[in-house]
Parts: structure tokens; sequence; C-alpha cells
């Protein structure tokens, strides 16, 4: 499992090329020092942290379907082998925008450095994390079942990104949503709800896995 996971985090970074990660880097600085700096005391708006934990998502449809979509020969088993690639998509698809995050949260506190420590509200945070990690893992257990089972890595990628335009399109312009929101991070109701869910998305994680481990092994 290690020797998968290593060598699908290689091809992960091999797969960028040098314009893949010219755009990187120019996406990197807009969201660590241009967005903050922007959006300045609003940068603390939890929806725009939602946005951010989000990114993870469209990190994990494109690498999860890029690590399944030729057929491999290995000496170990499918369910090693399932959980190495899924690890090294996961790993990259949810560190970098939580360290992007981190950074924009670090860009801010030195911008305004007068008014003192500028963070979110920590069981807010805390729970958009955990609900972010499991989800990422979700979205890379979908994309990897599409994938196999349409035989094509092109159409599961189109279906998969127009479910995901439709859930940023959401967080972006939905209004509705947003005052109802900041309360509920405020007050510890996203929170509370996010821990009650995470057990519910997390089984649905171990189903999922179980179903990749099957068709790879049949």
């Amino acid at each position: 499992m290690t020797a998968v996971f290593t060598n699908e985090l290689k091809l992960i970074l091999r797969r960028f090329g040098p314009m893949g990660w010219t755009v990187f880097a120019a996406i990197a600085v807009l969201l660590v020092y241009g967005v903050p700096r922007y959006y300045s005391y609003q940068f603390l708006d939890p929806k725009i942290t939602l946005i951010y934990a989000s990114l993870s998502l469209l990190f994990a449809l494109s690498l999860a379907v890029q690590a399944f979509a030729e057929s491999e020969s290995v000496n170990i088993s499918a369910a090693q082998f399932v959980a190495g690639k899924l690890a090294a998509v996961v790993a990259f698809a949810w560190t970098t925008p939580v360290l992007f995050l981190a950074l924009a949260l670090l860009s801010l506190n030195l911008i305004k450095h007068a008014a003192g420590r500028l963070m979110p509200q920590t069981p807010f945070l805390a729970s958009v994390l955990l609900l972010s990690l499991l989800l990422t893992l979700l979205v890379s257990e979908v994309a990897i079942l599409l994938t196999l089972q349409l035989g094509s890595p092109d159409i599961a990628k189109r279906l998969l990104r127009i479910a995901m335009f439709i859930v940023v399109a959401t967080l972006l312009f939905g209004s509705n949503w947003t005052p109802q929101l900041r309360l509920s991070a405020l007050d510890g109701s996203f929170a509370h709800t996010a821990f009650l869910t995470a057990p519910v998305i997390a089984l649905m994680d171990v189903l999922l896995y179980r179903a990749i481990v099957r068709s790879l092994s049949h």
C-alpha cells in the first residue's frame, strides 16, 4: 500500500507539467494573498471558508478519475491497491486547499495585524475541515466507480464536473442561505450538525470503498 501511495503521489505531481504548475502557482497566489487582501475582514465570512474547503472536491474529482483511467497489473490485493491510490488522491486534494486557507488566514492577519487575531470560529472551522475531508473521499470514490463502470474517464469527468459546477455555483451565488450560515457558524449549530452527519458520510465512504474493491476483484 505504501508503495502504491508513493507512486501515485509522484504521478499526480508529474501530471501537472510545467504549464499546469504555472497555472497552479498563479491560483495559489490569488487565493493566498489576493482574496484576503480584497475581502479584508469579510474574508472571515463562513461562506468563504466553505468555498475554500470545497476546492478539495474539484481537485479530487479530476485526480481520482486519472488515477484509475488505465488498468494496471499489481502484485498486491485489490483492497491495498485501492487504499493506496485513494490515500494519495485525498492527501493531495484535501491538504492543498487547507494549506491555501491557512496561508490566506496568515496573510489576513499580517495585513490587518493591528486588529489582533483574526480567525473563523474554531468549532465551525474544525467541522468544515472534517466534512471537507470525508466528502473529498466520497467524491473520489464516486469518480472512481463511475470511471470503472462507464469505462470512459472523459464521460465520468464531464458528468462529475457538471455536478461540481452546480455545487460551486450555489456556494458562490446563493444568497438565501448566507445569513442562516453566518448565524449557525456563530451559535455552534453548524458544527453540531456537521459532527452528527460525519459518521453517516464515513459509513458511505466505507461502503463505496468496498464497492470499488469488488469491482476491481471481478
